[in-house]
C-alpha cells in the first residue's frame, strides 16, 4: 500500500482516488502548513499533477517541474519518504483500518510525529521542524569577514 492520497472540500483526508482536484486542495494544504512561501514544486507527471494542479500552481505563481517518465531517480526525496511510509508506519502498525478513508487520523498523527517529533540522520538529528527554524534563525555569515 502506498501514502494515501488527500482530499477533501473541507480538510485534508485520505481518499481513495488521485485526481487533479484532489492534488489542487492538497496544496492548499500544504501552503497553509508549511512555515515559508512555497516557490516550486517537482512531480513524477501522473494525471493528478495535471489539470487543476497545473491551474492552481500558475494562479499562485509556484513553478512547476514535471520529471520525465520512469525515472524515479530523479525523485530521491519523495523515493525516501514512500520507504519511510512502508517500513515505519505501514509495517509496524497492526490497528489500521481497512478503508482508506478512515486512515486520517492515523495519516495526520503520523505527520505530526515525522515533523515534529522524529529526529533525522540526515538533518543532524533535528526534526524538520526544529532543522527548519535552527536554520532560518542562525546568524548568517557575512561576506565582508
Amino acid at each position: 500500500m502506498e501514502a494515501p492520497f488527500f482530499c477533501s472540500s473541507d480538510d485534508t483526508r485520505a481518499n481513495s482516488r488521485a485526481t487533479s482536484g484532489c492534488a489542487a486542495k492538497f496544496l492548499e494544504e500544504v501552503i497553509k502548513e508549511y512555515p515559508f512561501k512555497i516557490e516550486s514544486v517537482q512531480v513524477d507527471g501522473g494525471s493528478e499533477f495535471m489539470k487543476d494542479f497545473e491551474q492552481a500552481c500558475k494562479e499562485k505563481n509556484i513553478k512547476l517541474f514535471v520529471l520525465p517518465p520512469r525515472s524515479p531517480k530523479l525523485n530521491g526525496g519523495v523515493e525516501r519518504i514512500n520507504q519511510t511510509w512502508r517500513t515505519e508506519f505501514y509495517n509496524f502498525r497492526d490497528d489500521l483500518p481497512e478503508n482508506i478513508l478512515q486512515l486520517s487520523d492515523f495519516v495526520k498523527n503520523y505527520q505530526h510525529y515525522y515533523n515534529f517529533d522524529r529526529p533525522h540522520k540526515a538533518l543532524d538529528f533535528f526534526t524538520p521542524f526544529g532543522y527548519f527554524f535552527n536554520i532560518s534563525s542562525a546568524p548568517k555569515e557575512s561576506h565582508m569577514l
